[in-house]
């Protein structure tokens, strides 16, 4: 059985710039822009309600600038009540990229509080 989720966070690790696509149901969805290397994205899946809709099984797709997509193998269930992300990174080059799946993440835990704590570092 799948867990629920509504968040998906990916680390750019990789020589690219990248963009979120995330698919479900018989659509897809783009979050945003592209972000380059070093930067991390977390997406809310209640953004996208004209194309994901609640219970729908989605997955992330990597969409890299100039390169080749990489399509996660995980499936997932959209749940709005959920406060769970699945955390994603990205590696290599265009062309040579691997998206790897590094588990799943409480919304209100260490996520959250690290990227907190690394804003308020970066004040400093």
């Amino acid at each position: 059985m799948s867990e629920e989720i509504r968040f998906i966070t990916l680390k750019n690790n990789g020589a690219f710039n990248v963009k979120i696509r995330v698919n479900g149901g018989s659509k897809s969805y783009d979050f945003g822009s592209t972000f380059p290397v070093g930067q991390e994205k977390t997406v809310d899946l209640a953004e996208a309600t004209k194309s994901i809709k609640e219970g729908d099984v989605v997955w992330l797709e990597a969409v890299v600038s100039w390169g080749k997509n990489n399509k996660a193998k995980q499936r997932f269930i959209y749940r709005k009540s959920s406060n769970k992300i699945a955390m994603y990174s990205i590696k290599g080059t265009t062309l040579d990229n691997t998206l790897s799946y590094n588990g799943l993440a409480d919304k209100y835990d260490n996520h959250i509080s690290s990227q907190i704590k690394e804003k308020r570092s970066k004040i400093r």
